[in-house]
């Protein structure tokens, strides 16, 4: 897919489900001061091979385990099985493709 089909969302702690988020929405890349409000400190991008097929990017707070900030279940979930023991904690940032956050992504038949 192109990459004009992709956005960054936010996942917040209280997010429950994709298609569902609370959080704001930007069409092009936020700038370091927009990630750096959404995940309430200084930035850390997750590795790739972190993360599920389906994200692009993640960008959470570097010191959030430090900060004993609260998990982060729905971002967690976007992890790959390659992640190990790593869990997210704090509000994130994503990078994904626009459908992905619709709810019929979900619930498409294959």
């Amino acid at each position: 897919m192109s990459e004009d089909n992709t956005i960054w969302v936010e996942v917040r702690t209280n997010d429950s489900c994709m298609w569902r988020l609370k959080g704001d929405t930007y069409e092009g890349k936020p700038s370091l001061e927009e990630m750096q409000a959404v995940v309430g400190g200084s930035i850390e991008y997750l590795p790739l091979s972190y993360l599920a097929s389906d994200i692009k990017a993640m960008v959470v707070n570097e010191e959030g385990v430090l900060n004993k900030l609260d998990p982060n279940q729905l971002a967690s979930q976007q992890l790959s099985f390659g992640a190990g023991d790593t869990y997210i904690v704090g509000d994130a940032l994503l990078k994904v493709n626009k459908e992905f956050v619709e709810k019929e992504y979900w619930f498409k038949e294959e």
